[in-house]
């Protein structure tokens, strides 16, 4: 009998409108709730905002005595910011942020909100983490879809107060978990004959959880819409948290505003010093509203279903040339004396330093950046589905733009391959996306955008180095990659190899072959269990 995977019932993340926010101490934190909206806003001691003025203290104003080392003045100063103990600790936070909110409100030097970091967990729809992902100064985590079921669902103010709208969000809700669920069971009984076919044997409890039930999770993502809640945990300075907040607060989707309240509550109360330009005061509306595209295309009722294809890379005319890469490696690269026959010889120098300079290296990433490969530049341009352009928006320096195409949709071989599969899937489709045009009709576009699946298909604009590039294919190449990463990784790879032959022949590269494209993406992973186990 193939597994079936459990459907426990579905959770709605929303609360009264009525309701202010709430908060609740925690001891090592805070919890706040804002409309369906959940932030946990993490202690650390010393506070952001004393850490912010020690570093602001002792970078721009210190200056050692005689015969004192730039160390232990530091100490010293440190010691008088952080050690204080008359009148105790909040005296030391008020003193802290008075200097703080005069260095950057009054005086204007904003730049000090770079020094305070906080940490945060926020339970949001995914919609809003693609927003946040913009953001280039952010250090974050996500919850997996691989290991985690889609189970929760965001539900919006305005749609709980319209019973029409309410009634047609959640059977579209349902209909797409629906539709998870049976492809879910059907994918893993798929995989679990593979895997008989390739070994010979049953697989054993531990390879169904450890292998093949994240590979069919990997394979079914698709359907989990942007509007399911995840986790995300925030590492991030005052100064992108301005950023974030101030997209978020200009942002016409009503969701990305409650998101935004959500976080400035937490930071007005926590780091109220460096928090009086959070909101949309002086954002560009229009720039945000343009810069990052999300459109309906097909007329009602029609959609569009293709396969991850092959050509899904395009190098763009703006990057540089064969030669021109040859020239920007020459112009880094030490120039050792060589032969006088070879001193005009400018390509074989540069290929010769690239096979000498790569030839040692022990694995992937190693000894990428200590070429010159990263004086180079070229842009691509990656069709996708949303899931594989949310794992590329993690390379956030290289990303461009991108265009979300709500009606048009990218689906894993496995499903475009079975016709059973296939056509539950595309109904699956249509049904959300009719869902979502029947909300549009009734004025609720941005809780109609909350039924986006990540099947949807996304054309993502890249700019990087020849060594960024590198690193995104060893890195998405790999048997753990999701399918379609590793389809475009190799696709990105055959791209390169076409536009610069000479230069890849001589990279030492460490690249999944064509069996990293294997069914079963997840292998190699007999310690998950520990690794698990290790944490509780």
């Amino acid at each position: 009998m193939p597994r079936r995977e459990k459907q426990k019932g579905m959770k709605r993340a929303f609360t009264d409108p009525n309701a202010l926010p709430s908060m609740e101490e925690l001891g090592w934190g805070k919890l706040y709730r804002h409309k369906g909206i959940g932030l946990i806003f993490y202690n650390s001691t010393p506070s952001s905002e004393a850490l912010a003025y020690v570093d602001v203290s002792n970078s721009s104003r210190i200056n050692p005595k005689e015969e004192e080392m730039l160390i232990d003045r530091a100490v010293a100063k440190s010691a008088k910011i952080l050690g204080q103990k008359n009148g105790g600790e909040n005296e030391i936070k008020g003193v802290v942020r008075d200097h703080l909110d005069k260095v950057a409100n009054v005086l204007g030097s904003r730049n000090i909100s770079e020094q305070a970091h906080v940490m945060m967990q926020v339970a949001l729809p995914i919609n809003s983490v693609i927003k946040i992902h913009d953001e280039t100064f952010i250090a974050s985590q996500e919850r997996s879809t691989r290991y985690v079921p889609f189970n929760e669902v965001h539900v919006p103010e305005e749609i709980g107060r319209d019973p029409k709208a309410l009634a047609i969000y959640t059977d579209a809700m349902e209909g797409l978990r629906g539709c998870y669920y049976v492809l879910l069971t059907k994918s893993i009984s798929h995989l679990v004959s593979s895997f008989k076919r390739s070994n010979n044997r049953e697989p054993t409890p531990d390879e169904i959880k450890n292998r093949i039930v994240p590979s069919a999770r990997d394979n079914v993502r698709g359907f989990i819409p942007v509007g399911a809640m995840t986790l995300l945990s925030l590492s991030v300075n005052m100064k992108a948290a301005q950023n974030i907040t101030k997209k978020l607060s200009a942002s016409p989707n009503s969701i990305d505003r409650d998101v935004a309240h959500a976080i400035m509550t937490a930071l007005a109360e926590n780091v109220p010093s460096l928090s009086k330009h959070l909101g949309s005061d002086g954002f560009d509306e229009q720039a945000a509203k343009h810069a990052r595209r999300s459109e309906r295309e097909l007329s009602n009722g029609n959609i569009d279903v293709r396969n991850a294809v092959q050509n899904a890379v395009r190098i763009l005319k703006g990057s540089q040339s064969e030669e021109q890469m040859v020239d920007s490696i020459y112009g880094a690269m030490p120039k050792p004396m060589l032969p006088e026959e070879f001193n005009n010889d400018r390509r074989w120098r540069v290929l010769n330093y690239i096979e000498e300079a790569t030839g040692a290296r022990e694995g992937k990433w190693h000894d990428l950046n200590e070429t010159h490969l990263r004086s180079t530049f070229l842009e691509a341009e990656i069709e996708c589905s949303l899931g594989t352009m949310r794992d590329l928006e993690r390379h956030r320096l290289s990303v461009r733009n991108y265009t979300i195409r709500r009606s048009s949709f990218v689906l894993p071989d496995m499903i475009m391959a079975d016709r059973e599969m296939h056509e539950i899937a595309v109904r699956g489709l249509v049904d959300a996306n009719n869902s979502a045009i029947e909300l549009e009709e009734l004025g609720y576009d941005s809780e109609a955008e909350l039924l986006t699946p990540l099947a949807c298909a996304a054309t993502l604009s890249m700019g990087m180095s020849l060594a960024e590039a590198l690193f995104i294919i060893e890195n998405r190449s790999t048997s753990e990659a999701h399918p379609e990463y590793k389809m475009i990784s190799h696709a990105l790879l055959r791209s390169l190899g076409e536009q610069y032959p000479q230069i890849l022949s001589k990279v030492k590269k460490f690249v999944g072959d064509s069996g990293a494209l294997q069914e079963l993406s997840r292998t190699g992973k007999e310690g998950t269990e520990e690794a698990n186990r290790m944490l509780y």
